[in-house]
């Protein structure tokens, strides 16, 4: 279910850059767009690409969109938003130089919420799923997947099968930030 970050070499990378890429988050300015994010990324990624914000993210069994789980888009397919340059500079840069990186985003979930148990059948067996801890308070985040639970830390990486059913919980009363990737463990690397 869980993957070891240390056979990943690109994940070291990312890891050593959280702290840049959390003040970016925080500094970030972008709308939350009337649009409800259900259904495969592709269906959305031409829109955000040319105009990017938070979305509403979908809820487990229901058609509603999930206002406590929002999403920010930084990559689709190695294509990154009109003006993500200018407003996540950085991460841009080291998204950027990824090899193997299906998709990237900002993802949010709001305090005293969580993401019912879910699967992605569509990623099985060709991608994995990493989350980076960017902004979020210690002992009350935590993903489960099968029957594993791992707590997310600020800096801290978790890696997992995402094709198995997973949930996420955020106990705290703050809001709980990660980058949120999907990528081919065969292909994943950095670019010098």
């Amino acid at each position: 279910m869980f993957f070891d970050p240390a056979g990943f070499a690109f994940a070291a990378t990312l890891q050593s850059r959280w702290r840049l890429i959390r003040q970016e988050l925080l500094e970030l300015d972008a709308p939350l767009l009337d649009l409800h994010r259900i259904g495969d990324v592709d269906l959305h990624a031409e829109t955000l690409l040319r105009n990017n914000g938070w979305t509403r993210s979908w809820q487990v069994d229901s058609t509603e969109p999930n206002a406590d789980w929002l999403t920010y888009g930084l990559s689709y397919g190695g294509i990154q938003p009109d003006g993500a340059s200018r407003k996540t500079p950085a991460t841009s840069r080291l998204l950027g130089r990824l090899r193997g990186c299906k998709v990237a985003a900002f993802s949010l979930l709001r305090a005293g919420s969580f993401i019912g148990p879910h699967a992605h059948p569509e990623l099985a067996g060709k991608f994995l799923t990493l989350h980076l801890g960017l902004d979020l308070l210690p002992g009350r985040s935590y993903l489960c997947c099968g029957s594993e639970t791992r707590e997310e830390t600020q800096g801290g990486l978790i890696i997992f099968d995402s094709g198995r059913q997973h949930f996420a919980v955020n106990m705290s009363t703050r809001d709980r930030v990660i980058l949120y990737m999907e990528f081919a463990p065969g292909e994943a690397g950095v670019e010098d």
